[in-house]
């Protein structure tokens, strides 16, 4: 399974990056799964499932995705199988939401014009309450091979960015 993602993007400001937080940590602790809903978005989701197979483009990156990476995850399409979708119950995904949807299974980043301190203030603000389910979940990270070809790194123009990234514990408090 690929990791979801969500992805935010908005004019700098500490009231709409304080919005942002505070919207992503609700989405770890406040979702409910409901079964009719859950049921009237399977044609949805059948119907892009199928419109995926009408694109030359969208088969061929499945394939190749397929190809490079075996049996890792990103082998796999984020959408899933039918079968998946056949398989879910509500339960099911209730549980492995309530497992992995969590700051200490989250990265966060954020970028721009921004005060760093103020940031991670914020960020331990957001995602600090949130209480730390009891089975503890600590994944075996295993990266993907690196991409061939060139990669570019470096910093950004003296002063004028700043980025902020970490890996959020339990408490909502960054760790490298």
């Amino acid at each position: 399974m690929t990791a979801p993602t969500t992805f935010g993007q908005f004019n700098a400001s500490d009231a709409t990056r304080d919005w942002m937080l505070s919207w992503l940590a609700d989405t770890m602790q406040n979702i409910r799964i409901d079964a009719g809903k859950l049921k009237s978005e399977r044609p949805v989701v059948i119907n892009e499932m199928e419109s995926n197979e009408n694109r030359p483009g969208t088969v061929l990156y499945h394939q190749l995705m397929a190809t490079a990476y075996g049996f890792h995850p990103y082998s796999r399409s984020v959408i899933g199988a039918l079968s998946d979708l056949d398989a879910v119950a509500p339960d099911n995904l209730q549980n492995f939401y309530g497992r992995y949807y969590r700051p200490d299974n989250a990265v966060l980043i954020i970028t721009g014009q921004l005060d760093v301190n103020g940031t991670l203030a914020a960020v331990q603000k957001a995602f600090g309450s949130i209480p730390r389910p009891e089975d503890a979940h600590h994944p075996a990270l295993h990266p993907g091979p690196r991409p061939a070809g060139r990669t570019r790194s470096g910093g950004a123009p003296h002063g004028r960015r700043a980025a902020a990234a970490c890996r959020l514990s339990h408490a909502g408090r960054c760790s490298a």
